[in-house]
């Protein structure tokens, strides 16, 4: 998969309607000449990880080739923490590859996998409940718990909402 393709798909798996209106990325250029990037690491499963800066000194005979990337914990950009990149022109690629190996080691979803199963489980069993309402209320506060990240958690918002449609259609009726 391209770099490119690799950054859209962390993005979007981070777009839940919300997220992308507060964070995101920013790319821009540096007068130096160079690139500067700036990733948003709140409400994903990176913003408490550590990250070990890298700097990248030009060389005579590279001059272009410099980077630094770090961590910084409260950037006032998206406020709140974020993963910056600067690097020459020629170094925007690898400043991403460093983003997006260091978000790969660090992302295991797994960990939500059973709570994943469980509130779809929760989900499909509301028709069992006397007060269907409230009940699916209460296990909706459970979905804010599954990150983001999820590959699953779509699919469980989609379930939520339909159940939450099959009870309104009641309802009415």
């Amino acid at each position: 998969m391209s770099i490119l393709k690799e950054l859209q798909e962390w993005y979007k798996s981070h777009c839940d309607g919300d997220w992308e209106h507060i964070f995101g990325i920013s790319i821009g250029t540096l007068d130096d000449p160079g690139w500067i990037v700036k990733m948003s690491l709140t409400d994903t499963l990176l913003e408490n990880e550590e990250f070990e800066p890298i700097k990248i000194e030009p060389r005579s005979d590279a001059p272009h080739q410099w980077m630094h990337c770090y961590k910084d914990e409260k950037c006032d950009h998206f406020d709140g923490p974020m993963l910056v990149g600067m690097g020459g022109p020629d170094m925007l690629e690898e400043i991403l590859k460093v983003f997006l190996s260091w978000a790969k080691s660090h992302t295991d979803t797994s960990l939500w996998d059973e709570a994943v199963e469980e509130f779809e489980s929760k989900c499909r069993s509301y028709v069992d409940q006397k007060d269907k309402v409230s009940y699916l209320r209460e296990i909706l506060s459970t979905l804010d718990d599954i990150p983001t990240e999820h590959p699953r958690k779509k699919e469980a918002i989609d379930l939520f909402n339909k159940c939450w449609s099959e009870i309104l259609h009641l309802i009415k009726d």
